[in-house]
């Protein structure tokens, strides 16, 4: 993952394309529009925000080749915040 920009705006671009929201759905590919996320410091983490929260959520747990559309809210079973790192 690749991120560009500062922490109060910035892209983010996956191995599969830009990453962004549509409807309330998270995702990234090639046919996606590149939505503008923000971070904000959690203790020792930075997470990423969109449109001021840091929730997401979906209705299963992912493992391995099992996937799950994601939420950018916390109304679904699973919830989760997304820390920055870097590597």
């Amino acid at each position: 993952m690749t991120l560009s920009g500062t922490t109060s705006s910035f892209t983010m671009t996956s191995s599969k394309g830009r990453c962004g929201v549509s409807a309330g759905v998270f995702a990234c590919g090639s046919g996606v529009t590149a939505s503008n996320f923000s971070a904000v410091t959690s203790g020792d983490n930075l997470l990423v925000t969109y449109e001021g929260s840091t929730a997401f959520s979906s209705i299963g747990i992912p493992s391995g080749t099992t996937v799950f559309t994601v939420f950018t809210d916390s109304s679904h079973a699973q919830t989760y915040t997304l820390s920055i790192i870097s590597a």
